[in-house]
């Protein structure tokens, strides 16, 4: 029987990642982005700003302006999710604890969205905003980051 770890895919050859995008000056949105890179066990998600040419050039096709800087939004098998749906579907995929948060899905959206924006309109104020939108790229996880 082979390794299990030897069938495991490596890291960076994932044909179609998964992609989050994010406000990159928002400092709770950056505290996301490493809070998944922590807690991806495959190393799945790729991420970039919701201001880069990255962000308008994949998410402008979905009918979405990615200057809307108040929601998050995951491209996924060619699908795009936002607000609540993305930071679920994010969470649901991590290491246990956070994927038994997938369970809030049953919940009706209007309300998991209402919840969503009571934080994306406090984020600023409360977390604080960065003077650029590099990303905070912990050590070793650049690949991860699209330009």
């Amino acid at each position: 029987m082979p390794d299990r770890g030897a069938m495991e895919e490596d890291a960076t050859s994932h044909p179609n990642p998964p992609i989050v995008f994010y406000d990159g000056a928002c400092n709770l949105c950056n505290s996301l982005v490493r809070f998944v890179i922590r807690n991806d066990p495959g190393d799945r998600y790729r991420f970039a700003p919701l201001q880069s040419d990255v962000a308008e050039a994949l998410v402008r096709p979905f009918g979405k302006d990615p200057k809307d800087l108040d929601t998050l939004l995951l491209i996924e098998n060619n699908r795009l999710y936002q607000t609540s749906t993305a930071a679920l579907k994010i969470l649901a995929s991590l290491k246990t604890p956070w994927r038994v948060l997938r369970y809030l899905m049953i919940l009706p959206r209007g309300l998991r969205d209402s919840a969503y924006y009571l934080v994306a309109r406090t984020r600023n104020r409360l977390f604080g905003r960065r003077q650029t939108t590099e990303p905070d790229i912990p050590e070793g996880q650049r690949y991860r980051f699209l330009d």
